[in-house]
């Protein structure tokens, strides 16, 4: 008894747990199609705050700071348009056919393999293996009566199929190559093919209310399908069928037996050797026309028109893009976050760069202020990064949108030129004092040798005057000495 009541429990308690489930709130659902739906309630919004403005004083006030503040409201439509090159395509469907062929059936060179084995394990043998053992006795084991020879070991002959051409490498190549050509264009041209049309509203604001600045940015986007697509979708559906037909084949070929053979050989080089195979044979000959042209088909094989139209939005339309100004700012004023999510505290201590050309400042006369900006290539990276998605020729709706990143971007621009022109200076500089240490190097050195011929000349001068010295007195000597030698002879002669 006590199990039954307890299951009959059970059966009570999923049956109330099955109703909680199925009961579920009522969706509102609109008739989106038609734009109807939202003009009714953007007329009911606007009645609302424009009744705001007229009864309650403090709403006036916050519609006058908008006003006085910088508004700056954009509308974009943008429309896309495809077309379609089927170049591609068609010379690979062309070329399927041929490389299928070729895969099955793969050009072959036989080599004969000549091994001495033992005459139990000879399989074939020719002549050839006749006149090596002829030439080679020590393989015999004997000579019967009747003078059969038996061999001890023979040479035997095999043939063996080499697939490792230079033709069946280039195939592999192609394949290899053809893969890469197809997934990139089947994988972008599946994502981007469906057409869509966007339309953009950008809100900016800035004002002060109440002492306090106010920055408001808002950017809302509206994609939907293309119309008058129906002819389009035909061609992107029938383009699209023909790119997963190749993809099947390229596919298949890469997975191939004849691709396994191939795994660990490097592909061939350009430019392709046209051997007589792939200048004669002519489905080798298609493959090649098909390698040379994915080398020099740098498309997509699909081409996009987008088509931009920059509207102002009119005095009416404005009043209502205020309105949504205001709603964003009284979404911040107006109520505080409950639920802390989430505390951070960083603490920035700031520091001075310092660069040799500080002290160019310091040679300025006193009557002129130099003008100090910062020019480390780091810090105009980082200025750059912030408008780096801003067109370089705008329309004039545009820029005055964005006035305040275009601005930015001139000054940035301007302290690059600063930067180079500064970067030239020191290079020149450099250059100057390169050569100027040059000359001075040239100018010591000549001065050494000038220096070395000079104590050179002395030492030859010195030298000779201790020459003459010598030579002078040698003569003097031999003078002194002939006139006592005359004497003596005289007075010898006087004596005698």
């Amino acid at each position: 008894m006590k199990k039954e009541n307890i299951e009959s429990k059970e059966v009570e308690i999923k049956k109330v747990k099955s109703k909680k489930k199925t009961t579920k709130k009522r969706n509102i659902k609109l008739d989106i199609e038609s734009p109807s739906s939202f003009k009714k309630v953007n007329k009911l919004l606007t009645t609302r705050v424009n009744n705001l403005k007229k009864k309650n004083k403090e709403a006036s006030l916050m519609f006058e700071g908008l006003e006085n503040g910088s508004n700056s409201f954009l509308r974009v439509k943008r429309t896309e348009n495809t077309n379609f090159d089927l170049t591609w395509v068609k010379i690979i469907e062309d070329t399927i056919p041929a490389l299928d062929e070729i895969i099955k059936n793969p050009r072959i060179n036989t080599k004969n393999v000549s091994n001495i084995v033992p005459i139990e394990l000879a399989k074939k043998t020719n002549s050839e293996s006749i006149r090596h053992l002829s030439s080679h006795s020590q393989f015999v084991k004997e000579i019967d009566s009747e003078g059969n020879v038996i061999p001890n070991k023979i040479l035997n002959i095999e043939t063996e199929d080499n697939y490792l051409t230079y033709e069946n490498k280039f195939i592999a190549t192609l394949i290899r190559r053809l893969v890469l050509f197809v997934e990139k264009r089947y994988e972008y041209i599946e994502k981007y093919s469906p057409l869509r049309d966007y339309e953009v509203l950008y809100v900016k604001n800035k004002s002060i209310i109440n002492g306090i600045e106010y920055t408001v940015e808002s950017k809302v986007i509206s994609s939907k399908i293309s119309e008058n697509t129906s002819d389009k979708e035909v061609a992107s559906t029938t383009f699209m069928k023909k790119i997963a037909f190749i993809r099947k084949y390229v596919k298949y070929f890469y997975s191939s037996p004849f691709m396994k053979m191939f795994k660990n050989e490097k592909n061939v080089r350009s430019p392709i050797l046209q051997t007589n195979i792939i200048r004669k044979n002519p489905r080798y000959r298609k493959c090649y026309e098909l390698y040379r042209f994915i080398e020099t088909y740098d498309k997509l094989g699909v081409s996009f028109l987008i088509k931009e139209t920059f509207d102002k939005p009119t005095v009416e339309l404005e009043e209502k893009y205020k309105n949504l100004v205001l709603e964003n700012i009284l979404a911040l004023e107006g109520s505080e976050a409950k639920i802390p999510f989430k505390k951070r505290e960083v603490k920035k201590n700031t520091r001075i760069l310092k660069s040799i050309d500080d002290d160019i400042f310091t040679f300025y006369p006193l009557g002129t202020d130099p003008e100090f900006i910062r020019i480390d290539e780091d810090y105009i990276n980082y200025k750059s990064g912030k408008v780096k998605d801003l067109k370089k020729k705008p329309k004039k709706l545009e820029r005055k949108y964005d006035i305040g990143k275009y601005l930015s971007k001139g000054k940035i621009d301007k302290d690059k030129a600063r930067r180079e022109e500064l970067l030239k200076r020191k290079k020149l500089e450099a250059l100057a004092f390169e050569k100027e240490q040059k000359e001075l190097k040239i100018k010591e050195e000549k001065e050494r040798e000038r220096l070395r011929l000079l104590k050179l000349k002395e030492e030859e001068k010195r030298r000779l005057d201790e020459l003459e010295k010598a030579r002078t007195f040698v003569k003097e000597s031999a003078t002194t000495d002939l006139e006592t030698n005359i004497n003596e002879e005289n007075n010898s002669e006087n004596n005698n």
